[in-house]
C-alpha cells in the first residue's frame, strides 16, 4: 500500500515535468525539477522500507525515475538517459542512502544509537570482524527490517 501511494503520487508530479517539457524547459533543468520535486517523494525515509521491498515493488518505484527521464530525453533507452543525465538508479541511490543513514546511527553520540544491539570487541584480530554480532531473526519481517539487513551488508570493521 506504501509504495502504491508513493508511485500514485509521484505521478501526479511527473505532470509538471511534461508542462515544462511543453515549455521549452532544457533536460538538464528538468532534471533539476525530478531531484527538487519528484525524487524526493520517492526516496523519503526509505531506510526504514527499503530492505523490505520485492522485486515487484522495485521495479514499480523505478517506473517513475523511467517515466521522468523519458519526459526529458525521450530518444534514449533507459542506460543511456540515466548515464546523460548523470543519475544512479533508484535502487542504487536508495541502498547508498541506507548505508549512510547506518553509518550515521553508528556513531556512540546519535541519539538513536541506542536502538542497536550492543557492539561486541574480539581480542583477536579476524579478517571480517563485526562490531555488532548477526542478529537471530525468528520471522522473514524481523529479517527483512533495517537492523537486521545494515548489520548483515555494511558492520564489517574496516
Amino acid at each position: 500500500m506504501h509504495v502504491g501511494t508513493i508511485c500514485r503520487k509521484a505521478s501526479k508530479r511527473l505532470y509538471a515535468l511534461r508542462c515544462l517539457k511543453r515549455s521549452g524547459v532544457l533536460p538538464r533543468d528538468l532534471c533539476s525539477v525530478f531531484c527538487c520535486f519528484i525524487r524526493p517523494v520517492v526516496e523519503y525515509a526509505c531506510p526504514m522500507w527499503h530492505s523490505s521491498l520485492s522485486n515487484a515493488l522495485f521495479d514499480e518505484l523505478e517506473q517513475i525515475q523511467k517515466r521522468a527521464t523519458k519526459i526529458m530525453l525521450p530518444g534514449l533507452s533507459y542506460r543511456e538517459r540515466l548515464a546523460h543525465l548523470k543519475l544512479p538508479t533508484l535502487q542504487e541511490r536508495r541502498d547508498e542512502l541506507c548505508r549512510r543513514f547506518y553509518k550515521t546511527i553508528m556513531r556512540p553520540e546519535d541519539k538513536i544509537n541506542d536502538v542497536l544491539p550492543p557492539t561486541t570487541e574480539s581480542a583477536y584480530s579476524f579478517r571480517n570482524a563485526r562490531k555488532i554480532p548477526l542478529l537471530k531473526c525468528r520471522t522473514k519481517r524481523f529479517q527483512n527490517s533495517f537492523i537486521p539487513c545494515a548489520v548483515k551488508k555494511w558492520d564489517a570493521s574496516p
